[in-house]
């Protein structure tokens, strides 16, 4: 195959797992906001991009066929995973998609198709910042901005398991869906100032925040 000539995924062929692949026919496909900036061009120059592309990141679908070496996942299993190919181009706006075996897991039974495919990007966003980037551990005092967010709302309950002081804001209508992922305290931010709360609060400072906003 020349460099001219598309992928079997985009030349209407089924595309074959490698050894470690899983290949998934996608039921419900996740949209993030890296998705139309990547589409606008905001990632040029940052990430490698392979074309023609297929965007999305998330998904729950079936598993179709499963690589030589996968033992986790069998054809029938129903799946929520996330696409991550180097260069960026196997995405899950599809009606199949192969997905490493590492980045795919069994579907909870507790969540329906539709509800899985919002889960690993923004949950592992939010896992990512607070312990790996933010270094969040057990006491320390955290300061979650958009909690009503993707990133948000799985990032106030990890800091809550974590037995962290959780602080997030969200606006008025928002307010008793936040409350209910357990943080000590929301702050409307249409109605009150997140820094005048927080020093009344904590006069000491805080240990973390994560801008989910900007």
């Amino acid at each position: 195959m020349d460099s001219k000539t598309p992928p079997s995924h985009y030349a209407g062929v089924r595309p074959r797992p490698s050894k470690s692949d899983v290949l998934v026919d996608v039921k419900y496909a996740g949209v993030n906001p890296i998705d139309w900036k990547i589409r606008e061009g905001h990632f040029d120059g940052m990430l490698e991009f392979k074309f023609p592309l297929v965007p999305g990141w998330d998904l729950a679908g079936i598993v179709s066929e499963v690589g030589s070496d996968v033992k986790n996942f069998k054809p029938g299993d129903e799946v929520y995973a996330m696409a991550v190919s180097q260069p960026i181009g196997t995405g899950t706006y599809a009606e199949q998609t192969l997905v490493s075996d590492s980045c795919c897991s069994m579907k909870p039974k507790s969540v329906s198709m539709a509800e899985a495919s919002g889960i690993p990007l923004a949950s592992i966003a939010a896992n990512d910042a607070l312990f790996r980037l933010g270094g969040l551990s057990a006491g320390q005092r955290i300061l979650i901005h958009q909690g009503a967010g993707g990133v948000g709302t799985f990032a106030i309950q990890f800091a809550h398991q974590a037995n962290a002081i959780v602080y997030t804001t969200c606006s008025t209508r928002n307010i008793k869906t936040v409350e209910s992922f357990g943080p000590n305290r929301v702050i409307d931010y249409t109605e009150e100032d997140f820094v005048d709360v927080i020093q009344s609060l904590e006069p000491n400072g805080l240990d973390v925040v994560l801008d989910g906003v900007g």
